[in-house]
């Protein structure tokens, strides 16, 4: 995706960002929530997945079938700009969500991590290396075209394999229980979608494509980072079920998820703050300058999302869905009141600090409706204390190198500066799980046997 800022003017990098987002919505829905009861129900006993995979492929293939005429349907019957970009994406997007939540869902259940993961890679790898080919002739249908047969590749890998792996049964009597209990998981998985593209809609409409390719590029980077608790997500949410029986057990693991991607996002971002105009500056053109601002702001947003993440698997681990819905629903009225207050009066750096309030409000709700497994308020302080030790060396770090002629320079002093103040401040006073856990392997191994 960051390529093709390099390669397409903003304004057309822009509206394919949008054009993307759009597509996603309703495919990603397609399959009603039931791929959700499928890790739900069979985490917790897997000889339930070859039905329950069954009821899942039994919604969501007749629905993608129906979306992809509907698609057809709208191309011949409408007249509207790059009909044949907007079509290719949104059979891209079908099939992406084939692979991924559906099949994806089969190697989260039975713990196989690694092969789903270069499935999803060699698809990414695939459309850049089409993107490279397509050299000086690249356009937006061309970019689309290659979108579609990564995804499309993507999904034959995926089909392949989950043949070897899985027999897929269909019982009416589960179905229909499946689909009832699917329709709250869509509901709250599609107020998920919203909230975290509602700035790529609301930039769009009120600033237009070539702000919101300069947005974008922020957002983007950011995204690469939200990787870790995604794939965090995937690998502990089936034990964070299997774990619901016993309440101190879930506690635990959810308070140590919670502080160990506090720390790592702390660090990251605050890393990523402080070089965002080095990055901005060496890998675009200078019509982007401004996503350097949008970046930083965007950093502290990124922090909070990774302390939401365990919030909202435990949430669906002791069963709260519908309170979660309420949530995401207040919190999504609320950002979008935000956003567009902010890019009213500040432009698109605006849209980033009304994200920042979204997060933070989330948060609080989640941890409201989590209370009876979260630890209270004073782990939650306990938890996160470090994000202030964080602050402080983040200030300390701009404040003793702003002398510094030479941004480079700059940001790699800073940046060392951080690390080494933050950790060592962390491990002084007895804060930081990561240094505690290097600490504890060393001394283990200089322990006489």
């Amino acid at each position: 995706m960051l390529y093709l800022a390099v390669v397409l003017d903003a304004a057309t990098f822009g509206k394919y960002v949008f054009i993307t987002t759009t597509c996603a919505i309703v495919p990603l829905f397609a399959g009603l929530g039931t791929e959700h009861v499928l890790i739900m129900e069979a985490s917790r006993s897997e000889s339930l997945l070859p039905v329950q995979l069954g009821n899942a492929l039994a919604v969501r293939a007749p629905v993608s079938l129906a979306l992809i005429g509907a698609g057809v349907l709208v191309v011949l019957g409408w007249d509207f700009d790059d009909p044949g970009a907007w079509f290719c994406i949104w059979f891209g997007s079908i099939v992406a969500a084939i692979s991924n939540p559906l099949l994806m869902a089969v190697y989260r259940i039975t713990s196989n991590y690694v092969r789903p993961w270069i499935y999803l890679l060699t698809g990414t790898m695939i459309l850049l290396v089409l993107v490279v080919a397509m050299g000086k002739g690249i356009t937006l249908l061309t970019v689309a075209i290659a979108f579609a047969g990564a995804h499309l590749a993507t999904l034959t890998l995926f089909a392949f394999d989950i043949r070897k792996r899985t027999t897929i049964r269909l019982e009416p009597q589960t179905f229909w229980k499946s689909f009832r209990s699917g329709i709250i998981f869509a509901a709250s998985q599609a107020c998920d979608f919203i909230f975290a593209r509602l700035d790529i809609f609301l930039v769009q409409a009120l600033c237009g494509s070539r702000a919101l390719g300069v947005y974008s590029i922020g957002q983007k980077i950011v995204s690469m980072l939200q990787l870790i608790p995604a794939s965090v997500n995937i690998v502990e949410l089936p034990e964070f079920h299997r774990a619901a029986s016993d309440l101190g057990s879930l506690t635990l693991k959810f308070r140590v998820m919670r502080r160990a991607l506090t720390e790592i996002g702390t660090i990251a971002f605050g890393l990523l703050a402080l070089n965002a105009k080095v990055i901005i500056s060496s890998f675009f053109s200078d019509e982007y300058q401004h996503a350097s601002e949008v970046l930083m702001v965007l950093c502290a947003g990124g922090l909070i999302l990774f302390a939401n993440y365990p919030y909202y698997m435990l949430a669906e681990a002791i069963r709260a869905i519908r309170a979660r819905l309420s949530a995401r629903i207040v919190t999504t009225v609320g950002t979008a009141v935000a956003v567009a207050a902010g890019v009213k009066m500040l432009g698109v750096v605006g849209a980033a600090y009304g994200v920042l309030l979204g997060q933070l409000i989330f948060m609080l709700l989640l941890h409201k409706i989590t209370k009876t497994a979260n630890g209270g308020m004073s782990a939650l302080i306990s938890d996160t204390r470090l994000c202030l030790l964080g602050v402080a060396c983040l200030l300390g770090s701009v404040g003793l190198t702003s002398g510094l002629d030479s941004q480079p320079i700059r940001s790699f002093a800073a940046s060392s500066l951080y690390v080494v103040t933050f950790l060592g401040g962390g491990y002084q006073l007895r804060w930081t799980l990561l240094v505690s856990l290097l600490a504890r392997g060393r001394t283990s191994k200089a322990a006489p046997s």
